[in-house]
């Protein structure tokens, strides 16, 4: 293990270095013109539950524990925001969502007396209801220009681009995966940068599916596109062992690489490293490989282990309230539910996925890279799908490494907190010279470091 790099605590809220952070609400910028508080932590808080699990605040308060600098405040903000806030007296009232509202709120300064006033907060509120609206307007934005490119000398492969300025931003996707999860963060990182996307393809011309080999190809075919010599990679899931095997066959176009919740699951790996979804999604996709016929019957629980709907009006209205809120943190955003089934649609496409995904993990890309590049690997605490372990071991092999633990965020932190990982991203790409020598650490964040 590298120095600087120590095993997680099992209390990420524990840690002895935990950055202290500010906070910046959902559609907000860097270069916004006024300073965040824990206002707008707490918008951008109520919007990432609505994002996670549209209806939770209709079923379920944020509760503040007495004493919190808000807390004397709620039914004011409740009334000016329509958002359920209450105070309570006592610490066993809290359930797993208000807590991780504290761990949120206690990365940012107080807001001032002045800012609580009813015309204050009403007009805080109108400003987060023109963030909220613009940010959405440029997702959808992104969504209508999906898969309209093409590139002539690759028959079939179709990418996405939005935005100017360079070196672009290669968004490099989880296999399988449609780019819906992206959308909220390629939307923010467009503002300031060009950014390319594209679903990778299950298949070439002749029908066979492709290899991990092909699929780096198609990302160099895609850079050559864009007459790009110079990119950031920023690799989700299996994506992220795409970009370092991009870094070793084209070093010279890689300026930097971030890791979001990167898979870097190998046959040489420490067993203890895989999660339960991994040992068990390893064993169903061999299954399916040795026995292709096997396909269409568990195609159907791979389906519900990947996302397990209980979004429901009856489910969710049946649930107590420590169990709603760890329905919430801990299952997939209930938007994504259909994009993360999408390998398991069909016998044929999970015949596919299976072949793809058991030769992607035959590969080690761990080893350190012959000319080293600055990289930063975000995972969210709460990943059941990649061990935030796993990545760290992982990350231990390179040099000019930084680690960064997002509290309350799963695997899917690209879409929960969107904002704060674009703003990171962005900080990230302006210094990515001066990250070349930077000493590997572990930073825990509650929120982004302005």
């Amino acid at each position: 293990m590298k120095p600087g790099l120590r095993p997680l605590a099992d209390d990420v809220a524990g840690v002895d270095d935990v950055a202290s952070v500010a906070s910046v609400a959902a559609g907000a910028r860097p270069d916004a013109e006024r300073a965040t508080d824990q206002l707008d932590t707490l918008a951008a808080f109520a919007e990432e539950l609505e994002r996670r699990l549209p209806g939770y605040l209709r079923r379920q308060p944020l509760r503040l524990l007495a004493g919190h600098p808000l807390a004397s405040d709620c039914a004011a903000i409740a009334r000016a925001w329509s958002l359920p806030l209450v105070e309570v007296g006592d610490d066993a009232e809290l359930t797993s969502v208000d807590r991780y509202l504290q761990a949120r709120l206690a990365s940012g300064p107080p807001a001032g007396r002045h800012a609580l006033g009813p015309a204050a907060l009403a007009e805080r509120h109108a400003l987060h209801l023109a963030a909220r609206d613009a940010r959405d307007a440029r997702e959808a934005e992104l969504s209508r220009a999906t898969n309209t490119l093409t590139v002539p000398e690759v028959p079939g492969l179709r990418y996405t681009a939005l935005g100017h300025g360079g070196p672009p931003v290669v968004a490099i996707n989880a296999l399988g995966q449609t780019t819906l999860a992206w959308l909220p963060l390629l939307a923010e990182l467009s503002r300031h940068q060009r950014v390319l996307v594209w679903e990778q393809r299950e298949h070439d011309a002749a029908g066979r599916p492709l290899t991990f080999a092909e699929h780096c190809a198609d990302l160099r075919a895609i850079l050559d596109a864009e007459r790009a010599d110079s990119c950031h990679l920023v690799g989700w899931c299996t994506g992220a062992k795409l970009a370092m095997r991009t870094c070793r066959l084209h070093p010279e176009r890689v300026a930097s690489v971030v890791w979001l919740a990167g898979s870097f699951k190998h046959p040489n790996r420490a067993p203890a490293l895989d999660t339960r979804y991994e040992r068990n999604l390893e064993a169903m996709l061999y299954a399916v490989d040795r026995q292709p016929a096997l396909a269409e019957r568990l195609r159907g629980v791979l389906s519900h282990s990947a996302a397990s709907d209980t979004s429901s009006e009856a489910a969710l209205t049946q649930l107590e309230p420590e169990a709603l809120a760890q329905r919430l943190l801990g299952e997939v955003p209930a938007a994504l539910m259909q994009s993360v089934r999408r390998p398991f649609r069909s016998g044929d496409a999970l015949r596919v996925y299976a072949r793809q995904h058991l030769e992607i993990w035959s590969h080690d890309e761990t080893a350190p890279l012959p000319i080293p590049r600055p990289i930063l690997a975000l995972s969210g605490a709460l990943d059941r799908i990649v061990s935030p372990e796993a990545v760290r071991s992982a990350l231990g092999r390179f040099a000019s490494a930084r680690f960064e633990l997002y509290t309350g965020a799963t695997h899917y932190l690209l879409f929960e907190r969107a904002a704060e990982v674009a703003i990171r991203i962005e900080k990230w790409i302006a210094t990515a010279q001066e990250c070349a020598n930077v000493t590997p650490q572990l930073v825990v964040r509650s929120s982004h470091d302005e």
